[in-house]
């Protein structure tokens, strides 16, 4: 039996590896950002994983997967099985994953029979926007992130498309807006995207246990995975770009749902 168990997440804008042991202890992970040069940028992690662990099975997923397991000989397991497996194994109460990936969120229902639907017709709330508007600020997503902590008021930006988005935020920066106040505004125009995405979820008393699925910060895989926990009407919140913002306003936001809920179900 070979001593390791190596993963390999190749999406549409990062590179994450993951080593467990034999009884599922993580050793190692990475998070790279591959800038559309998956070969070269999965070399260079390989090659400092396989430095120190050497007797391993291997398997890769994500949207960049097909084609790096056709190059490598090795097996490829489809994003949303990948995911699931995960769920069952470390939080098998969850009854909907929500992924916010690099340029698609995707919804997974896992009680009842597993059903998932995308949106992925459009960058809108994605990793992807919110990089573009981290740029319009000359910053990146993590410093969009410490620039939201100290915001005072919120603008109105729209969601839906990185254009119009830019078109709201540039009058914003040539009237002398505060940094801070536009960083924090976009990351509520994020949260407006995906409520509208999947707010009807917390209308019905079938899901409870949702957990939130997001681009964690370089070598925070682990931790994110470990620190997960679920709340009643609630986001799972993970270490990552969004942490701040998205936390609070999801939180929010699932907390008025139920008790409109709980006010429908009591008769008021």
């Amino acid at each position: 039996m070979a001593k390791y168990k190596i993963g390999l997440d190749v999406g549409s804008t990062t590179i994450k590896t993951a080593v467990l042991d034999q009884i599922g202890n993580l050793l190692h992970s990475s998070y790279d950002r591959h800038y559309s040069d998956i070969k070269a940028t999965l070399a260079s992690v390989l090659r400092g994983v396989l430095e120190k662990y050497d007797d391993f099975t291997v398997m890769v997923t994500g949207s960049g997967g097909i084609s790096v397991s056709e190059w490598l000989g090795i097996p490829f397991i489809q994003e949303v099985i990948a995911g699931v497996e995960a769920i069952k194994t470390l939080i098998p109460e969850t009854d909907v994953a929500i992924e916010l990936g690099g340029e698609d969120a995707k919804i997974t229902y896992l009680t009842g029979g597993i059903e998932q639907r995308m949106n992925g017709t459009c960058a809108g709330g994605t990793g992807a926007f919110i990089d573009q508007m981290a740029s319009l600020l000359s910053t990146d997503a993590s410093g969009l992130n410490e620039l939201a902590k100290s915001h005072t008021i919120l603008y109105p930006i729209a969601s839906r498309c990185g254009v119009f988005a830019k078109s709201d935020i540039q009058p914003l920066i040539n009237d002398g807006a505060k940094k801070p106040d536009i960083a924090a505004s976009v990351f509520q125009s994020v949260v407006n995207q995906l409520t509208s995405f999947f707010g009807p979820l917390y209308a019905s008393p079938v899901f409870s246990q949702f957990q939130m699925q997001y681009g964690c910060e370089s070598n925070n895989i682990g931790s994110c995975v470990r620190q997960a926990h679920t709340r009643q009407r609630g986001i799972l919140g993970r270490t990552a770009a969004l942490s701040y913002r998205a936390r609070q306003a999801f939180y929010r936001y699932a907390q008025a749902r139920k008790g409109y809920i709980s006010r429908k179900q009591s008769g008021v």
